[in-house]
């Protein structure tokens, strides 16, 4: 469809299941569960090269992913990469990368396991320490996404680590999220 903002071509990859896109032109923000493709925000800032750019695609772990979304995500100082991947018989990955570091992550709607305040959590014969923790926004975003996203969204996050792999809360006012991951070595996300 044309955005309703510069006319620019927006193509859906989720349809049905995307509630937000990302004008590749203007940077505008598309609600695309309303019938007239609403504005929902008119980004006012030019649009970003990342490493991994929208409609790349790669393999990992045996199946094929495409690059649907991107966010930069930051805690002052600190940033890092949230690209959201997409396979129509797979559904959502997260691939996040830090300085070069990548994990590879699953958001859990199963076997969720409890975490409270700790600094040691058990997860599927493993136990997970506390390694990070603090308050996240979104600094930038292009692209689609199954939920409603934008620029200086908020959430608080804990990450547990139990090397390859890592745990990851995040809570704000609506939900909390606990999400899986495993750590890439850079040649692999290179390779795929």
């Amino acid at each position: 469809f044309k955005c309703p903002s510069c006319s620019g071509i927006v193509t859906v990859k989720a349809v049905g299941i995307s509630v937000t896109a990302t004008c590749s032109y203007c940077s505008s923000v598309i609600d695309v569960t309303n019938a007239n493709f609403q504005v929902i925000k008119k980004a006012n800032e030019n649009i970003r090269k990342t490493l991994l750019e929208i409609g790349a695609r790669g393999f990992l772990f045996g199946v094929q992913w495409e690059v649907i979304g991107y966010c930069e995500k930051s805690d002052g100082d600190y940033r890092w990469d949230e690209y959201l991947l997409y396979n129509p018989y797979h559904g959502f990955r997260f691939l996040v990368q830090n300085q070069g570091h990548w994990n590879f992550i699953k958001v859990l709607k199963t076997d969720i396991p409890v975490i409270g305040i700790m600094h040691e959590v058990r997860y599927l014969d493993h136990s997970y320490r506390l390694f990070v923790k603090g308050h996240a926004s979104i600094a930038y975003v292009k692209g689609e996404f199954y939920w409603r996203v934008k620029k200086s969204d908020s959430v608080k996050y804990v990450d547990y680590i139990a090397p390859p792999f890592m745990l990851s809360v995040e809570e704000n006012d609506e939900e909390i999220t606990v999400s899986s991951g495993q750590y890439l070595e850079p040649g692999v996300v290179a390779s795929a």
